[in-house]
């Protein structure tokens, strides 16, 4: 990137968004962008899920499209070799696998003996609030892809990672039994 002159290392928010929509950095590309930056108040809101006011459609749509080929180049990289091959590098992947999503979805990441990606899916979806995980169908998925361990995680579509009460993290009583029990539990 340059800068007056010299090339900058790190280029700031606004350049780059002013690259992206606008293919420059002119001083009325820097001010678009930093038009639309302001009505949304954050990046994040700006490249979230919905049109945020402010933003013509066409150049929002033009930011999910840069969003959905970063993420698609990461699934990418994942399919190609073992990137997950650290606690960092499981929460880069889901950070950017989850983004964004409207409502709380609970996901597995299946690997083999040698932590190897076999497969990641999406196994339930719920509200904005809460999602209902059935113990059985995540054993059956693993059991059925032939995955040695899998990496569980959830979203907060809310942006706030803190449950609403103390009792909110507590399972219910389907929940505590191990996954060699399949055969469900009733709450008679």
């Amino acid at each position: 990137m340059r800068a007056r002159g010299r090339v900058t290392a790190s280029p700031s928010s606004l350049q780059l968004l002013a690259l992206a929509l606008d293919g420059r950095q002119g001083p009325a590309a820097l001010g678009r962008a930093g038009r639309e930056l302001a009505a949304c108040g954050s990046l994040r809101r700006l490249l979230g899920p919905e049109p945020p006011p402010g933003v013509p459609t066409l150049r929002w749509q033009r930011l999910r499209a840069m969003t959905e080929l970063m993420r698609r180049a990461a699934l990418e990289e994942l399919a190609e070799r073992d990137v997950l091959s650290s606690p960092a590098a499981v929460r880069r992947f889901l950070l950017l696998w989850l983004r964004d999503r409207p409502a709380e979805c609970f996901v597995g990441v299946f690997v083999d003996s040698q932590h190897r990606v076999i497969a990641a899916r999406e196994l339930f979806r719920g509200t904005l609030t809460q999602t209902a995980v059935y113990p059985r169908e995540v054993a059956r998925a693993a059991l059925g892809l032939n995955a040695a361990a899998v990496i569980l995680a959830h979203n907060h579509p809310s942006g706030w990672p803190n449950p609403v009460s103390p009792t909110a993290c507590s399972p219910t009583p389907c929940a505590r039994p191990s996954a060699s029990s399949t055969s469900g539990c009733s709450t008679t």
